[in-house]
């Protein structure tokens, strides 16, 4: 019955108003041995040996060696959970009175395809090493690991450690789902069937080496056929919905992670422009405003030590005019020039319009 509430209550908000290295040059031939000291002259005279140098011995790289650690963190996602044990999603006419039809979804179903959606999400940006479903399944078996909600930091960094991560991420599935709406045209007595729907993620973001939680958020995002009537194919579909609500929530979770992990920063302030630290790859698009903020020391928590924030007042909002592989490129549009420093931390204030309201 609660279950049931919950996706209602969230159907009828959204139908509501949302809208190598070189090998080292082997020696051609030996050196020429050293002059040898005169021998006077004697019956049995004997020519010295010359001595030569061993030849130095090249080093071959191994084709296989790992590339230099240190460049990218490596990342652990653990496998997300329902909050739910099913979702409800909504189809067209079901009956020959044109009513609206619904369809069950198993939560463990929804929760694992939002998992795949964020690992795929995660490596396409090429920032950090993510290992792989089968080790990450292999250890939870091991240690006997049933849950991650709910479990302790400090369980957590044991977990990440056995897997080499140098970060975790753990969450949950809390709300899924479509709702189908019967509207009547009056004037025609034109029957249609309007959608909507929305997915509702919880995540954490823990730093294995401190035992600090780095990140901790809750995403929403949904989407209403009224408004975009070309969505109305994907979202009177349950299987077709579900894989659009797991990718556009997986490239939200994306953008939250890197803005706590690798967050943008102010990499040069040039004439006319503002110069940013990613390009490619990091979510940034043209036309993106993101909010620009003094750069301070770490403020900690007293009992913890963990770093409660390192960004003081936002000084200046930039829009994002190019987009390069390594470095994208803004004006400023609000606030004043005078504020903006190298190493500045920026944040998105709001995300590109496909990844849904």
């Amino acid at each position: 019955m609660r279950a049931g509430a919950m996706i209602s209550m969230l159907a009828v908000a959204l139908l509501g108003g949302v809208a190598a290295s070189a090998l080292p040059p082997l020696p051609s031939s030996p050196p020429a041995p050293p002059p040898s000291t005169p021998v006077p002259p004697s019956s049995t005279p004997t020519a010295p040996t010359p001595t030569v140098p061993p030849a130095p011995t090249p080093t071959v790289p191994t084709p296989n060696a790992p590339a230099p650690t240190g460049e990218r963190r490596t990342i652990a996602i653990i496998p997300f959970e329902a909050t739910l044990p099913s979702y409800i999603f909504g189809t067209g006419p079901s009956t020959p009175d044109g009513d609206c039809g619904q369809m069950s979804r198993p939560g463990a179903d929804v929760a694992k395809r939002c998992t795949q959606e964020l690992v795929e999400a995660i490596v396409a940006v090429q920032r950090f090493r993510v290992i792989d479903r089968d080790t990450v399944d292999r250890v939870l078996a091991e240690q006997g690991f049933l849950r991650s909600q709910g479990v302790a930091p400090s369980e957590l960094v044991r977990l990440g450690k056995l897997l080499g991560a140098d970060r975790l991420i753990v969450g949950s599935v809390d709300l899924a789902g479509t709702q189908c709406r019967r509207v009547e045209v009056r004037a025609s007595g034109y029957l249609r069937f309007e959608f909507g729907g929305g997915i509702e993620v919880s995540y954490r973001v823990l730093d294995v080496t401190t035992g600090e939680i780095a990140a901790v958020g809750r995403l929403t995002r949904t989407w209403d056929t009224r408004p975009n009537p070309e969505l109305r194919g994907v979202l009177s579909s349950p299987e077709a919905a579900l894989a659009f609500f797991a990718e556009q929530m997986a490239q939200a979770e994306t953008m939250a992670v890197l803005d706590a992990i690798d967050p943008v920063k102010i990499a040069a302030v040039e004439t006319g422009a503002i110069v940013l630290n990613q390009g490619r790859g990091r979510g940034l698009e043209p036309g993106m405003a993101l909010r620009v903020f003094r750069k301070i020391e770490p403020i900690r928590d007293p009992d913890t030590g963990a770093v409660l924030t390192e960004q003081g007042p936002e000084v200046a909002v930039i829009e994002v005019i190019e987009v390069l592989d390594r470095v994208s490129r803004a004006r400023i549009i609000s606030g004043s020039a005078s504020g903006i420093v190298v190493g500045a931390a920026c944040r998105p204030i709001e995300l590109p319009a496909h990844f849904g309201r």
